[in-house]
């Protein structure tokens, strides 16, 4: 499969790395927060994986799939600090989980600076050749104009890279594995470096005084190796 050139980095994604840093380039977690305390919500949908876990004064969140009893992750949230106007990720302080008819869903709410956050992780019937599908959705409500909003990741394992699949869609993608994980979104600008082992994504729209909510969302979906979405 050939590799597509990379997005070149913008101001607003300087900015945003920034709260990675160098820990954005360590290949273990940025937290240090015990994955079986009671704070942790899993969602699972077959054998994909959204683990949120408190981290500092918010939660954080992994992307990844289930192997046996293993829960391996590929993608973590970066988050930014209580100093931070601008986090990197939404800084979600409270988050509730409950199971509806078409499936388990998790809400998250926070803020910091001038805007007020709020997001949900839903499950979604899977495509044909996925396993399963994660629909995730934020919005921001803010006063004034705004410094970088969207949600940035970083690759957790240490051989898993991106690959860049089409104008929608990007793979993370681990030799190890026979499965791949997809972030398809239609709505969302994104950029990515493997150098830095980093995926922002935020929303296409710019922010105005008229319409002052900004949202912005992606499928997450867990394939077999080789097999579309």
């Amino acid at each position: 499969m050939e590799r597509r050139k990379q997005s070149p980095m913008t101001n607003d994604d300087q900015a945003a790395s920034q709260g990675a840093g160098q820990q954005g380039r360590d290949r273990r977690s940025l937290y240090q927060a015990d994955p079986t305390a009671p704070a942790t919500t899993d969602l699972t949908a077959t054998s994909l994986l959204i683990r949120f876990f408190a981290a500092n004064d918010r939660y954080a969140h992994q992307i990844g799939w289930q192997s046996g009893s293993q829960f391996i992750p590929l993608l973590e949230s970066v988050e930014g600090t209580a100093d931070d106007a601008w986090p990197p990720s939404p800084p979600l302080q409270q988050i509730h989980s409950q199971t509806l008819p078409q499936g388990p869903v998790t809400w998250g709410l926070g803020s910091a600076g001038c805007g007020h956050w709020s997001a949900s992780f839903a499950r979604q019937p899977a495509p044909a050749g996925a396993a399963a599908a994660w629909l995730v959705e934020w919005a921001l409500r803010a006063e004034k104009g705004l410094g970088w909003v969207g949600t940035t990741y970083r690759l957790v394992e240490p051989l898993a890279e991106f690959d860049v699949q089409n104008s929608d869609e990007i793979a993370v993608v681990d030799p190890r594995s026979t499965v791949r994980l997809i972030v398809r979104s239609e709505q969302t600008v994104r950029s990515l470096s493997n150098q830095e082992r980093i995926l922002r994504l935020r929303p296409r729209l710019p922010w105005t005084a008229a319409a002052s909510t900004l949202t912005w969302s992606y499928f997450v979906t867990v394939c077999p190796t080789g097999d579309a979405t």
